[in-house]
């Protein structure tokens, strides 16, 4: 596999994706308005509680026992299709339990706590928890042409369904509420549970094997996954606890602005996310020399391309906000603003997290993750009270900011990985970089 390309092409995808995320995004704002967008955020939030904890961060574990071989593909795939089963039959119990219960007020909101909702929480949940553990499996085939095509596809599938219903909300076919907005969402992921069967069927034909063994197959997937998971689900909890805050102590409307700030900012890890994303499959099988080196090549790209966006994107935002999104939504401009030193952090730390995972070393992800959870409960509570949702979003860059240093320590003080230079690229890079790109573009033409 060449790397270079698949990240170049995975890149331009991941590009086109965001795009179209952004145009899906402004749809979404301009039919539902700050309040509702409030809401959807706070649904979605909720059920990616479920997603996280009930996927058991088998996705991750893929990447790393698929392309090491350690465990045959067939019993891994017989693995993940019992962790979807049992993990969307948890969900729903816990969800049917949460609904019944005096902490119902905590997962639904009041005005917004009908039994559709609930039916809602459990589809969804389900459908994503499949589509969670089959990107894992696509990532550790390394079949990330497939998962471009896909992601593409649903992409553009995103933009046609939410363009569709705002223009249906303003000819008053259908009614301007949240349920329809989280039913539409839920088609959109259904589609994409299909798109991975289809794909899948056509492309690995892998028979799952049900013979697995605790101590030869579960327990090193377990094992592996144990710190991976519990790191997953506290980074969630990171930004759900800002939201809860920012509820307690404000309202619906200042939900939606800091969740339009947040999510936009948070685009930009898709150069980290997609790096990463073809790194650790890759890593996972090579010596330490190599690993080394291929590290400090991308964590370079990665820093370059981060640095470049956030400098552009910091004065771009200003005249685009009130022009894609409405004057609603103005005052979500300097909270991006004021995001975008954390999502630098964010992503030049997931380089670190690739490096110490492909080491099967998670623990120390783990711990840097929860340094990060502590330092944002107090931010969080101490800032949002006196500075509102400008406080969260400070709350969040301190909080990246922690969670990357602390990762930076693990990996050359106990690692003992070299300190060279992993934040810009040398001119022969660029050079190189830029070339291929070129050559890969007039290639497609």
């Amino acid at each position: 596999m060449n790397i270079n390309k698949t990240i170049i092409v995975t890149f331009l995808s991941q590009v086109s994706i965001q795009v179209l995320g952004i145009i899906s995004g402004i749809f979404i704002a301009r039919f539902i308005g700050p309040e509702g967008k409030g809401i959807f955020a706070i649904y979605q939030a909720n059920a990616q509680i479920f997603i996280t904890f009930f996927s058991f961060s088998l996705g991750s574990a893929l990447t790393y026992f698929i392309p090491s071989k350690i465990i045959k593909p067939e019993k891994l795939l017989g693995i993940s299709l019992l962790v979807i089963l049992f993990g969307s039959i948890l969900s729903t119990i816990i969800v049917f339990l949460f609904y019944y219960s005096q902490f119902s007020i905590y997962l639904f909101p009041s005005k917004y706590s009908s039994f559709l909702f609930i039916l809602w929480m459990f589809a969804f949940s389900s459908l994503s928890i499949l589509n969670v553990i089959a990107t894992g499996f696509f990532q550790g085939m390394k079949l990330f042409n497939k998962l471009n095509i896909i992601s593409v596809t649903n992409s553009i599938i995103n933009v046609v369904f939410f363009t569709l219903l705002f223009f249906l909300s303003r000819e008053g076919i259908i009614g301007k509420n949240v349920l329809n907005l989280l039913y539409c969402l839920l088609a959109i992921t259904l589609i994409n549970s299909l798109q991975y069967g289809f794909s899948f069927y056509r492309s690995i034909k892998i028979i799952p094997d049900f013979k697995i063994s605790y101590k030869l197959d579960l327990r090193p997937i377990f094992s592996f996954a144990l710190y991976t998971h519990i790191s997953t689900f506290i980074s969630f909890f990171n930004y759900r606890f800002s939201i809860w805050v920012l509820n307690y102590y404000l309202n619906e409307v200042a939900i939606g602005l800091f969740s339009l700030a947040s999510n936009i900012s948070i685009l930009f890890s898709f150069v980290s996310q997609t790096i990463g994303n073809i790194l650790m499959p890759v890593l996972s099988g090579e010596s330490e020399e190599i690993k080394r080196k291929m590290f400090y090549k991308y964590s370079r790209i990665n820093s370059t391309l981060l640095i470049v966006l956030s400098f552009i994107s910091f004065f771009v935002c200003i005249p685009l906000f009130p022009l894609l999104y409405g004057k609603d939504y103005t005052d979500a401009i300097v909270l991006f603003q004021l995001f975008l030193p954390g999502i630098f952090f964010l992503g030049f730390s997931r380089m670190f997290a690739v490096y110490i995972a492909s080491k099967n070393e998670q623990k120390y992800n783990l711990y840097a993750t929860i340094i990060g959870f502590v330092v944002n409960a107090i931010s969080s509570i101490l800032l949002i009270k006196y500075y509102g949702t400008k406080g969260a979003s400070i709350s969040g860059t301190i909080t990246y900011l922690f969670t990357c240093l602390a990762m930076m320590y693990f990996s050359h003080v106990n690692l003992k990985l070299p300190i060279v230079n992993y934040f810009f690229m040398t001119n022969l890079e660029i050079k190189n970089n830029f070339n291929a790109l070129k050559k890969l573009i007039f290639r497609t033409k």
